[in-house]
């Protein structure tokens, strides 16, 4: 679907999926996609499922209910054009897989976030969330997002996110006390 620019999907009914798996994977002329319609409450998997949309600009996720999702890696991927997205409504309390959700959507700037993000990597191998390749990340985004952090203080350390160093400057001591004490490590790549 690497040419198609439009895509109505109002009518859909997706009460009974379970698997969102790359499902806009490689639509790569689509700018604008409105899934408020959508209700996600059974998906299990959204992996990939934004992948290489890189001319996506506009992406309503308000009405996705992600409470069963525990699989979001490389989620948007190459989402090149996307400077602003809203999760909050995202709850990711049985996400395990969060391994290079934003990679290489090298324009985000603006993420509103949900509460206790990152909750469901207490019960995984690769507990990371990384946006190394986010260069245009704002510090008010990676505030916002070490305040929401989900507080893992009590099981320890291990849990880590990594910002691209052009936030470096602008992370104060203070802040990344703030996600030691929930037991995460901030580190720059």
């Amino acid at each position: 679907c690497e040419a198609l620019t439009n895509l109505d999907l109002s009518s859909f009914n997706t009460s009974s999926v379970t698997n969102m798996e790359q499902m806009f994977s490689d639509c790569k002329a689509l700018t604008n996609l409105d899934l408020s319609s959508f209700n996600t409450s059974s998906v299990t998997n959204m992996q990939y499922m934004f992948a290489n949309c890189e001319a996506l600009t506009n992406l309503d996720l308000s009405s996705f209910n992600t409470s069963s999702v525990t699989n979001m890696q490389y989620m948007f991927y190459t989402c090149e054009a996307l400077t602003n997205l809203d999760l909050s409504s995202f709850n990711t309390s049985s996400v395990t897989n969060m391994n290079e959700m934003f990679s290489f959507a090298s324009n985000l700037e603006n993420v509103i976030w949900g509460k206790n993000w990152g909750a469901g990597l207490e019960a995984s191998t690769s507990p990371v969330l990384s946006f190394y390749f986010t260069p245009k990340f704002t510090h008010s985004s990676a505030l916002d997002l070490i305040n929401k952090l989900a507080d893992h203080s009590s099981t320890g350390g291990g849990r880590i996110v990594e910002f691209n160093t052009a936030l470096q400057p602008s992370i104060t001591d203070e802040e990344i006390a703030i996600a030691t004490a929930k037991g995460w490590e901030i580190q720059f790549a």
